[in-house]
Formats: C-alpha cells, structure tokens, sequence
C-alpha cells in the first residue's frame, strides 16, 4: 500500500486498495523495516463500495411523456398524467380512463353523441421538435365511427399549425394499429400528434409513438407517379409530360364516369375509353377506382364487392388487359370489412395516410403517400422525391386534376407549369420511377 514516513507524534496513515477477484478473506498489517521502532493503536479496516460506471440508459425516442396511459395523474388517480381532454362543435363527449388496455391497464376512451359538427380528443403535452426533420406517428385504436390522425405544431411565431395525417378505419371490435409519417414545418418549436372522434360511437386509444422517422431502406429509392379519378385533364395536360419525361404512371379510373362530361352529372370531364385505351396500350398501368367512387365504408358487403368486381371487370374489358391488380379506395376509406373484399380482387390498395413506404412499416393493403393538391408547392415535391432517394424509401405521389382552371376540382388541382417542373426534377433525380404494379414486384423479394 506504500511507506509511512517516520514520526515523533501520534500520526495517521491511510490508504485504500481494491481486492483481486474471486477474494475470501483479508489482513492489513504494518511492519517495521530498518532500525528503530514502531509502535501502532486504533487500526481499522473499512469496505468501500466500488465505484461502478452503470451502462448507458438506453433514451426512447418516443416525445411522448406517459405514452401508453400506465401513470395516472398525482393529483387525481382517476385521470392520466400529461394527457388533456378537448371537446369542440356541436356534440356531446365523455371522456374516460379505462383499465383496461392494448397493452398494460389503462387506455383512453371517447364516447360521443348527439353528433352534429366538432370533435372530440385525447391530447398530450406539447414536446420539442425539429423543423424539417420527418416524424412517424401511431398508435393503437379501437373505434366504430368516423376518427382522424392530426398533429398540433407551435410555430416559433406563437401560432399553431396543424397536420392531417388520415382517417384511421372503424377497427370492427380489434385493436388496431395507425401510422403515418410527417415533415416538421419551417418554424417548428413544440407539436403533439393525436387522434379525435368526430362522429357517433366510441374511440379507444393506447401506446402512442411520436418519433423521428428512421427509414429500413430498400437496395433503392423508388418513386410512383399515381392519379385518381381519371379527370380528362390528366390525359390531356398530364400524359404529355409523363411521356416527354418516359415516366410511366398509374392511373385508377372510376369505371362509371368513364366518359362522362355533362354539368347535370358532374363538373369534370372525365377521360373517354379511347384516352384509357391508349394509356394502357403506351405502358402506363391502370387501377380501380371503384364503379361510381361511393365511401365503401358506407356499404352492405354485397355492395363492396360489386363496386370492386364490376370496375375490375369493366377496365379489363375497356384495355384489353386480363391483370388489372391495384386499387385505390375513393377518399381512403377503407375498414376491415372493405380491406378483406379489397384482396379478394387485388394486390394492393393505395391509401392516402401520408408517409414513405420501407421495409418496417410496408403494407400492400395501406401504401402511404404524399398528396399533391393546389397547397402542394413545387418545392415540397422537390423535397419528398429528394428525402426518398436519400433514404431508398418507396415514394407514392397522389395527383388528381392537373388544370389552370383551380374550379373544375378545388382544392386537388395542379397546375400543367407545377407538374411540368415537378416531373423533370423527378427524371433529373435519377431516381427509378415505376408504375404501382412494378413496384410491389420489386419491393417483395426485399421485405
């Protein structure tokens, strides 16, 4: 332990030493080496604690503070820590905390009536974000009528910006998952991500996550150019630049307005079966849209499935094609009941719940988008093939009427000049652009 120096007084010595492993047993002495004397009293032996440097705690990303509801409010055993109740519009709403749960012993639950307009949420604390980073949101649901995924953001100016994300499917009894990703807006501080019931009936939610988004990259970024509604303005405005640009498209053509241009009918000229023809004959695939575009959640069965055969039946006809296999459901509503019919005709069903597709969360009966509609700049196309490449995701871009007249489709319309230019910046980007239908045939072998 080391050499004591000589001493005339009574002086203390000590030190301190670590013993070897696999140790039983201990003595400490203090022995005389050279003329002269030593004389010792009060000798003690103490065991300190080692000084152990604990592994690093492993920080979960998830922003949420109580995330799966388990920690009730210190204040009120009755409520969940950090998680708030808001009621808005003409309804009546109930708010409960249950104890039961998708997993542990708690979950949330709305049950409203008497609905005429509004909603009604579970939210929790606002946390810190990053502006321009993208966040993937879920969570696990119970419901029975109408909800939507949304995100408050509190923007650096003291204002709050919201994002839709989707409108989950009524879940039929079944805990059942959400997800959707986001870019954080220019000007982020603090956001939130919920989901709210706006009709009717019951929801019931648990584990939520709000993360940064950490893609499971495909061997390469892939990109499809999708349109629905089959609006006469994509064949004339939009089909000679996909052709300048040798970007093969996918269209989903509503089977019974195929043709159709008369203001007591509709307010959009819809393409003619020659227009359809010779798309399908240059490459470009075509999907179903359904016969008459109905919400098919709204349907008996037998109706869905009429929807979903007689389209497929009539484009077939109309292309000459025997493999019409992709579909996308009129505004995205689907519910299980919709989805089980769905597979019985088609290989996927293109969703409108925003995000990137990659290895973790791909679903062929949800593919994720991002929507382009008339607040869809020209720089956030940009950005979204731009995030794709870099991160070898799937991306699934959603256009409908690509037209200078902003009255034909308000609100999802996409000026010829936008287009012209989104579409170059995707054939300068080198990114491989393919139909729907290629690119489940690529993605398989990879998942």
């Amino acid at each position: 332990m080391g050499a004591a120096n000589a001493a005339s007084a009574w002086t203390e010595y000590s030190g301190n030493f670590t013993t070897p492993a696999n140790t039983a047993n201990v003595t400490v002495f203090h022995l005389i080496s050279a003329v002269g004397n030593l004389t010792i009293d009060d000798a003690s032996l103490t065991a300190t604690p080692a000084v152990v440097t604990p592994p690093p705690v492993a920080v979960s990303p998830n922003l949420y503070t109580n995330p799966s509801v388990e920690t009730a409010d210190s204040t009120d055993s009755t409520q969940p820590a950090n998680w708030y109740q808001g009621q808005w519009g003409d309804n009546t709403a109930s708010f409960s905390y249950l104890n039961t749960g998708h997993t542990g012993s708690h979950s949330l639950r709305i049950d409203m009536s008497d609905f005429s307009d509004g909603g009604a949420d579970w939210s929790s604390d606002y946390e810190k974000v990053t502006a321009g980073n993208v966040y993937a949101f879920s969570d696990y649901y119970q419901s029975n009528t109408a909800t939507q995924a949304m995100v408050a953001v509190l923007m650096s100016d003291g204002s709050t910006q919201y994002i839709w994300l989707g409108n989950p499917y009524t879940s039929d009894g079944t805990w059942t998952k959400f997800y959707a990703q986001f870019t954080m807006p220019a000007g982020a501080v603090s956001a939130t991500a919920y989901q709210s019931i706006s009709g009717n009936g019951y929801l019931t939610t648990d584990d939520y996550t709000l993360e940064p988004y950490v893609p499971a990259s495909f061997k390469n970024a892939m990109v499809s150019v999708t349109f629905d509604d089959s609006i006469g303005s994509q064949y004339t405005n939009g089909y000679p630049v996909l052709k300048s640009d040798n970007i093969k498209a996918t269209f989903y053509v509503i089977s019974g307005y195929v043709g159709i241009c008369d203001p007591d009918v509709s307010s959009i000229c819809y393409m003619t079966s020659t227009q359809v023809k010779d798309l399908y004959k240059d490459g470009e695939e075509i999907g179903s849209h359904t016969v008459d575009h109905p919400d098919l959640t709204t349907l008996p069965t037998a109706s869905v499935d009429q929807e979903l055969s007689q389209s497929q039946t009539t484009i077939e006809s109309m292309t000459g094609s025997t493999s019409i296999t992709d579909f996308a459901a009129p505004y995205g509503d689907v519910n299980l009941s919709v989805l089980n019919e769905v597979s019985k005709y088609y290989q996927s069903q293109r969703g409108v719940e925003v995000g990137y597709n990659d290895k973790s969360n791909y679903d062929q009966q949800n593919l994720l988008v991002q929507n382009v509609d008339s607040d869809t700049t020209v720089a956030q196309v940009e950005s979204y093939i731009a995030y794709a490449k870099s991160t070898k995701t799937y991306l699934v871009l959603v256009y409908h009427d690509i037209d200078t007249d902003a009255t034909v489709d308000p609100g999802y319309d996409t000026t010829p000049a936008n287009f012209k230019t989104e579409m170059s910046y995707l054939k300068s980007s080198g990114v491989t652009t393919e139909t729907m239908s290629q690119a489940i045939t690529t993605i398989k072998p990879q998942l």
